[in-house]
């Protein structure tokens, strides 16, 4: 895994959605199944796709 990667949160409407955002997580990237590495509480949504950072530039930092 690379030292950090970016996890793009969907929320049915892809990545357009007004809402959609994605999280840089610094350090070794869990398994995407693992709904505990990924849940968003302030979103209430659990990741769905893996993108690396390149490829997902756009959105909203949560952090």
């Amino acid at each position: 895994p690379q030292e950090a990667e970016l996890v793009w949160i969907h929320h049915g409407l892809g990545p357009s959605a007004p809402r959609a955002a994605h999280i840089l997580l610094r350090g070794q990237l869990a398994a995407h199944t693992d709904p505990a590495a990924y849940r968003l509480s302030v979103l209430g949504k659990h990741c769905e796709t893996l993108l690396h950072s390149e490829q997902s530039a756009q959105g909203y930092n949560v952090e």
